[in-house]
C-alpha cells in the first residue's frame, strides 16, 4: 500500500538544502556510510558533477552540520508528520533512518521488511520526498500495486526481472509497476510489505534529488536487523525529540562522533579484512541494494 502527498516541502527549504549539498560534494570531510551497502565512502562525482553514491543517515553528518541539520529539519517538518498520520492513523511516530540520493542509484527491488520493520511486522512506513522534478530517463522510485500483502523471502520471486517471474505473476496478477515521476516536494509513503525499488537512470546526465525516511508508530516494538554490529547508532527504547513534537528519532548518537566513525572506518577498510571486525551478516541477509558500480 502506498500514497501520494503533492507539493508538501517548501522550494525555499528544498533550494537551500542542494545548495548545501554542493559544498558537500567538495568538502573534504564528507566521509559517510553509503546507501544500500555495508561501506563507508566519499562523494563520488560523475563527469556531469553529480554524486553517484548515495548517503545513509545523511542527517548524522556532524563535519557537515549545515547540510545534515537541514535534512533533519526536511525530514521533521510538520507536513510530514501530518503525512504519516493520515496514513498510519498515528498521531506520533519515531524515526528510524535517512538517505539522500543526488542521482538514483538503480536500487534492487525489495521489501522494507527484509532489512527493517516492526514487531509484528507491518507498521513501519517509508516517506520519499522528491526535491526536483523527476523525469522517468532519471531512474524514478518505483513500487508495485496489489503485491504488498505479507513479508516474502528474496528467493521467492526474480526481484531482478519481477515482472517476467512467471511464479509471480501468477501470485499476483493485478500487479503493476507505479513509477513515480514526482513533482519538486513532492511526498510518497508505502508500507514495509510494498515491493520498491528505484529504476536506472536512461541519461547519466540526470539528476533524482530525493530524501528516504522511515518511520514506526510510538510504542512499536522494531524488528532485529540483519546485519549484527558491536555497537548500534539506534536506541529505540528511548528516542530523541525533535523539533516537531510528533516526531522522534532513533538515532541517539552525537553527529561529530558518527561521522568520526564514519572517516575511522572509511581508513580502516582500506586495510584487508577490516571490515569483518566491524560488523558480523545474518546467513540470510541481503546487503547490496544499489546497481551502481563500485570503484
Amino acid at each position: 500500500m502506498f500514497k501520494t502527498y503533492p507539493n508538501q516541502i517548501p522550494s525555499k527549504l528544498i533550494d537551500e538544502l542542494l545548495d548545501l549539498h554542493n559544498d558537500f560534494k567538495k568538502s573534504s570531510v564528507s566521509y559517510f556510510r553509503a546507501q544500500g551497502t555495508t561501506q563507508f565512502e566519499k562523494p563520488t562525482i560523475n563527469q556531469y558533477g553529480n554524486q553517484v553514491n548515495s548517503i545513509q543517515n545523511p542527517h548524522l553528518l556532524g563535519f557537515n552540520k549545515s547540510f545534515s541539520s537541514l535534512i533533519e529539519s526536511i525530514i521533521t517538518h510538520p507536513n510530514v508528520s501530518q503525512c504519516l498520520s493520515d496514513f498510519t492513523d498515528s498521531d506520533d511516530h519515531v524515526w528510524y533512518q535517512s538517505m539522500f540520493f543526488d542521482k538514483s542509484a538503480g536500487t534492487k527491488l525489495h521489501q522494507d521488511t527484509w532489512y527493517l520493520d516492526t514487531v509484528p511486522n507491518g507498521k513501519l512506513v517509508g516517506v520519499w520526498i522528491a526535491l526536483e522534478d523527476i523525469e522517468y530517463s532519471a531512474g524514478p522510485f518505483c513500487l508495485f500495486t496489489k503485491s504488498d500483502t505479507k513479508k516474502l523471502k528474496p528467493e521467492d520471486f526474480d526481484f531482478d526481472n519481477i515482472e517476467d517471474d512467471i511464479d509471480f505473476k501468477q501470485q499476483y496478477p493485478e500487479a503493476k509497476r507505479f513509477d513515480f515521476t514526482a513533482r519538486k516536494g513532492d511526498i510518497l509513503v508505502w508500507d514495509s510489505f510494498t515491493i520498491h525499488g528505484a529504476l536506472l537512470p536512461k541519461d547519466e546526465s540526470m539528476t533524482r534529488k530525493s530524501i528516504t525516511a522511515h518511520f514506526y508508530p510510538t510504542g512499536v516494538a522494531v524488528q532485529s536487523p540483519p546485519i549484527k554490529r558491536f555497537f548500534s547508532i539506534y536506541d529505540h527504547s528511548q528516542p530523541k525529540k525533535t523539533e516537531n513534537p510528533k516526531i522522534f528519532k532513533a538515532t541517539t548518537i552525537n553527529p561529530i562522533v558518527y561521522q568520526s566513525l564514519c572517516f575511522g572506518i572509511y581508513m580502516l577498510e582500506k586495510m584487508k579484512g577490516v571490515k569483518s571486525i566491524f560488523m558480523r551478516e545474518r546467513s540470510d541477509s541481503v546487503t547490496n541494494l544499489r546497481r551502481i558500480k563500485d570503484d
